[in-house]
């Protein structure tokens, strides 16, 4: 028997419906997070985003084992880090950050006298 033919023959996995739950959960919980952050709202306690997702806070522990896990789940979503800094620098928020790179290389520069490479 050659290898195709034992991939032929092979099942298909089962879907368990409990992971598909699972993962549908955990999404939702962090899509409530990130509306509640784009909003502007950065630390919003677990039973605000659990409610905003329809889900108990019970599984947003059981998903997140602290907020703070959450948040940083969250905000690694470009479209939220993108409206956090927003909020937090303005609106020309891509300039700041510019700015504020080159600013933080130059005091480097100072404080050492000497430019890294």
């Amino acid at each position: 028997m050659d290898a195709t033919t034992s991939l032929e023959t092979t099942p298909a996995p089962s879907v368990d419906g409990r992971n598909q739950r699972a993962e549908r959960t955990k999404a939702a919980i962090l899509a409530a997070c990130r509306e509640f952050m784009q909003g502007g709202a950065f630390r919003s306690p677990m039973s605000a985003v659990c409610e905003r997702a329809h889900v108990s806070v019970r599984s947003g522990f059981q998903y997140f084992s602290d907020i703070e896990g959450l948040y940083v789940a969250a905000a690694q979503d470009e479209a939220t880090r993108d409206a956090i800094l927003r909020h937090a620098l303005g609106e020309d928020w891509q300039q700041a950050i510019r700015w504020h790179d080159r600013a933080e290389k130059l005091v480097r520069v100072i404080v050492t006298s000497r430019a890294e490479t």
